[in-house]
């Protein structure tokens, strides 16, 4: 199923990974329970079922799959195949986050900025953020910056922001690189410089 859907040695045939993803979720394999879901989240080749993909996550889930759990918190944060809980979300999340999924990671780190299942914590949203960040995640890279340029939880401190934002910017996030003209523009952390604002505003633009 592997091979199929990534064409690896062979012709990429989401199809035919869709069938030995079937057959390796009837046995229990949590790695195809949650390629399945995947697949049936999406509505790739097969029709879109947000209540079967949860049924894939969530047994592959109970068999401590941490993408499967990322998944299990991102269908109760937004109520897809499954009435929206945040609570479950938070709490799925960290199990995944704390067997080092860069997803669960990220989320949970966002969970604690919002106060979304769990009271909102800044010094807890720092701690997983930072570990999101490092695995090269965007969105904990820009949450990080937002939060230096706005002296959240931390000491507003523009360098750290400019730093944090331009590591999210490499990645194509539009919010960081609209972000970095702010700070051009702004003169904060850089020499003000209205036409490096253009720049990064028009790049941020086209994304």
């Amino acid at each position: 199923a592997v091979l199929y859907a990534g064409g690896l040695g062979t012709a990429k045939d989401d199809s035919e990974a869709v069938k030995w993803y079937k057959l390796a979720a009837e046995k229990g394999n949590e790695f195809a329970l949650t390629n399945l879901g995947v697949y049936y989240f999406n509505g790739t080749v097969i029709p879109q079922d947000q209540p079967a993909a949860f049924q894939c996550f969530s047994k592959a889930a109970e068999k401590n799959h941490a993408e499967a759990q990322g998944w299990m918190a991102h269908c109760y944060e937004l109520g897809l195949g499954v009435a929206k809980d945040p609570a479950q979300a938070c709490a799925w999340c960290e199990k995944s986050a704390r067997q080092g999924n860069v997803f669960g990671m990220n989320k949970l780190g966002q969970y604690y900025y919002a106060g979304f299942g769990t009271p909102k914590d800044y010094a807890q949203a720092q701690v997983w953020l930072r570990k999101a960040a490092a695995g090269n995640n965007s969105e904990a890279q820009f949450r990080l910056a937002f939060m230096a340029v706005q002296g959240e939880g931390v000491v507003k401190d523009y360098a750290e922001a400019l730093r944090w934002f331009q590591k999210a910017a490499a990645q194509n996030d539009a919010g960081a690189c609209n972000w970095i003209g702010v700070m051009y523009h702004n003169g904060w952390g850089v020499t003000l410089n209205h036409g490096e604002a253009f720049k990064w505003y028009t790049k941020a633009a086209n994304l």
